[in-house]
């Protein structure tokens, strides 16, 4: 009996890692699948103040790293793929927030840029699912004209945790690097952070710019999910642009998904931008369940960008996934200029907050 409980749980796991991890692009059962995460994961915000000085780190800019250096720290052995039970995930907190220092952002929340969260989980998947425990976001901003009125804001998100050594039993050193899934993404947010941090210098932007390296999406969203929830009513106007597994080699056109039912304001404005770039992109206005950061942000009636890139089912969740196989660096360079280029073409917005939704 123990046994056939045991192997109950690890398949359940296996199902939801692999059906709502990052990147999975439209899972029939999508629903199901989340409301299931939710009822297995809890996500509670610990007590995050949020700081209402002026204080912030000064700007180091001889430690701020390039993109491809920021993927080759994050795939490297010594960050074990990331996975939320491991150290190597810690070390990505430490190493992200340093980085953050280095741009010189702002705090959002008191005097630190980490974003803690409880968690409760029924399942502990093979080395990769904290049962319960306490882990954190790493989230700063860039304060806009309007910032005192806390009128309008943007959330710009990426998911910096992976699976670590994955289901093989028999394998346990085995590390999955992740470099797709999402150390390109998690390396485009921090140089949008740098690159709008500067033109900021030069002409403030009026919304404020959240940067959020969000955790444990791989298993239901619960970093986002707790930030959300700390945030959602600090801001009449708020939305969301996610970024995950893109810049992948000789890969097709972007996705650019953002629903004209879900996002009825914004849809339109990031697609008339994209106009004037002439990237060829994959445009996107449908409902989609595409699996990320984003639906958590959709749930609670806030409206979304996500950027993901086409790529073969076999090319994630793979001990290959490294940035020498999968990345092209100057395809993620490109998306930072367009992120950047979006958040200042729709800066004089305000893109209001929905009702909730069901998903």
């Amino acid at each position: 009996m123990k046994l056939f409980k045991k192997m109950k749980v690890l398949l359940l796991a296996f199902v939801i890692l692999f059906s709502t991890s990052s990147c999975i692009k439209n899972p029939d059962n999508f629903k199901e699948i989340y409301q299931g995460t939710g009822a297995l994961s809890e996500a509670i915000p610990l007590k995050n103040e949020f700081n209402e000085s002026d204080n912030a780190p000064v700007q180091n800019p001889d430690l701020i790293d390039e993109t491809e250096k920021i993927i080759q720290i994050l795939t490297s052995e010594e960050f074990k793929g990331r996975a939320s039970d491991t150290d190597g995930n810690d070390k990505a907190v430490e190493y992200l927030n340093s980085q953050f220092e280095n741009i010189g952002l702002d705090y959002l929340f008191k005097d630190t840029y980490l974003h803690k969260y409880k968690f409760k989980s029924n399942i502990n998947a093979y080395k990769i699912i904290d049962p319960d425990g306490e882990k954190s976001n790493v989230v700063g901003l860039i304060k806009g004209t309007n910032h005192s009125e806390k009128s309008k804001a943007v959330v710009i998100t990426a998911h910096f945790d992976h699976i670590g050594r994955g289901f093989n039993p028999k394998d346990d050193k085995t590390i999955h690097p992740g470099a797709v899934d999402n150390a390109s993404g998690t390396a485009v947010l921090l140089r949008i952070a740098h690159k709008i941090k500067e033109m900021s210098k030069e002409t403030p932007f009026e919304t404020d710019i959240i940067v959020a390296a969000v955790n444990h999406e791989e298993i239901g969203y619960i970093g986002s999910r707790a930030l959300i929830n700390d945030i959602k009513d600090r801001y009449k106007n708020i939305y969301n642009i996610n970024i995950d597994c893109v810049g992948v080699k000789n890969g097709s056109p972007l996705i650019v998904y953002s629903s004209d039912k879900r996002s009825p304001e914004l849809s339109p404005l990031i697609f008339q931008y994209m106009d004037t770039t002439g990237e060829a992109i994959n445009k996107d206005t449908k409902i989609r369940n595409y699996t990320s950061d984003h639906m958590a942000f959709e749930k609670n009636g806030i409206q979304s960008i996500f950027f993901m890139d086409t790529y073969d089912d076999d090319l994630i969740h793979q001990t290959t996934d490294t940035l020498e196989n999968n990345i092209d660096v100057e395809r993620l360079n490109k998306l930072v200029d367009h992120i950047c280029g979006f958040l200042r073409f729709n800066d004089k917005n305000a893109i209001a907050k929905k009702d909730p939704i069901e998903v």
